[in-house]
């Protein structure tokens, strides 16, 4: 259960990060094209871009690893406290041994289709801020176009 309080919550932190991140690489990208910026101004600005893209991608890299650091101590923690819990009821006489091995299976059982199911949202997130930016994107240079009359539009045509 406190995955499931973590988890969205650091997943955010690591979208917002990679979203920053795509977007600074497209102003690197855009910097690199324009030859119209002075080169010295550029370089000491595209230097600054690109050590923000450097502590964003670390950011990402320690979220990551502190969800899945958490994640195996919750897993962990639920067989200790089935050691523990059911090591006492076996020793009050209120639980046989069996039955601890089996919620030990059972809890061994349910970590990995768990442990799925956050890869694929935290996979499915991911997908879907740099969908969204990619959107942002085209629909911006889409209302660019509306916005040109039509008599200045070129139409480029490939002959064969």
């Amino acid at each position: 259960m406190p995955q499931l309080i973590f988890v969205p919550l650091m997943q955010g932190a690591i979208n917002r990060r990679a979203g920053a991140r795509v977007w600074i690489l497209r102003q690197l990208g855009v910097s690199a094209v324009d030859t119209r910026a002075a080169s010295a101004e550029r370089d000491r600005s595209d230097g600054k871009r690109i050590d923000r893209v450097l502590q964003l991608n670390m950011g990402v890299y320690k979220f990551k690893f502190s969800m899945n650091f958490l994640m195996n101590i919750c897993s962990h923690l639920q067989v200790v406290a089935a050691l523990l819990i059911g090591g006492w009821m076996v020793h009050t006489d209120q639980l046989e041994v069996g039955g601890i091995v089996a919620f030990i299976s059972a809890v061994g059982r349910l970590n990995d289709p768990w442990g799925d199911l956050v890869n694929y949202f935290r996979d499915l997130s991911l997908t879907h801020v740099k969908y969204s930016l990619v959107a942002d994107r085209v629909n911006q240079l889409s209302e660019r176009w509306t916005s040109v009359p039509i008599d200045q539009r070129t139409v480029f045509r490939v002959e064969a």
